[in-house]
């Protein structure tokens, strides 16, 4: 990567790792309040929480991955 991109390893990890946190620090508490407000609806989470956790993940990551890119 350093050759072809002129990026060494250690922007690339801190990218991934900042990514990671970012996403993580969202995705927690949406998902427990997302969960237990179902669950207080009388909605069985098991149904819903699948689609939307992924949902949300895919492009909670992909936001987090650029905002990532513009720290590093």
């Amino acid at each position: 990567t350093l050759v072809f991109f002129q990026i060494n390893y250690l922007k690339i990890i801190l990218v991934a790792l900042i990514a990671g946190i970012i996403s993580n620090f969202i995705m927690i508490p949406i998902t427990t309040k997302t969960t237990l407000w179902l669950f207080r609806k009388g909605h069985d989470p098991d149904n819903i929480m699948g689609p939307y956790i992924t949902t949300m993940g895919d492009i909670l990551s992909v936001v987090s991955l650029l905002v990532g890119m513009m720290v590093v």
